[in-house]
């Protein structure tokens, strides 16, 4: 797709922001790595890659299974696949979530603290 249409479909300045910083990267890779959450700024991202992307780039997508995703969201993934006719790879932790906290117990600090101690400790 020429990248000229493309930004002439897109009314929001983020996502034209977007579009334009990918198109200046996404060309020079040949391999390519996504992570796709099956949230929507991982669905941006991933049509925002298809867009600018060559036909001659290796594009894998990736979604890590944490043990916690709604069945919706796997679907989702699903719908993602028929969309854009790409294959997402699902790779499931080796302890999900819910099994870390039931053997070492709930984590009681936020990214927000973690960062503040961090920052102390600096």
């Amino acid at each position: 797709m020429n990248i000229t249409n493309v930004l002439d479909e897109v009314k929001n300045e983020a996502v034209h922001k977007a579009i334009l910083k990918a198109n200046s990267i996404i060309p020079w890779y040949e391999k390519i790595m996504v992570s796709v959450s099956g949230g929507s700024d991982s669905d941006i991202v991933m049509d925002i890659v298809q867009k600018v992307r060559n036909d001659n780039q290796n594009i894998d997508y990736v979604f890590f299974d944490t043990g916690l995703e709604y069945e919706a969201t796997k679907r989702h993934l699903d719908y993602l696949e028929n969309r854009y006719s790409v294959s997402i790879k699902r790779v499931k932790a080796i302890k999900s979530i819910p099994l870390s906290c039931k053997e070492y117990g709930q984590p009681f600090l936020s990214k927000f603290v973690s960062d503040q101690i961090y920052a102390l400790q600096k």
